[in-house]
């Protein structure tokens, strides 16, 4: 599920980009709705970056906690 995420996060991304390139020069509103929607699926990565290392972490002491029960 988290790698999920990710893909979605760096497609939405993607798309921003592009649309960011297209209108530039021709409808700056348009862009400027992109670049902060960009900002925020970027944001949306960022908060997401740590969770793998953490769902590990925990899993181990799941795995720790019911060896040893």
């Amino acid at each position: 599920m988290i790698k999920g995420v990710f893909t979605a996060e760096n497609s939405a991304i993607s798309q921003y980009i592009k649309l960011i390139r297209l209108w530039d020069g021709i409808d700056y509103v348009t862009q400027d709705l992109c670049i902060t929607s960009l900002a925020d699926e970027e944001e949306h990565r960022r908060n997401f970056m740590g969770y793998p290392a953490v769902y590990e972490t925990l899993m181990e002491h799941r795995t720790i906690a019911s060896c040893c029960s």
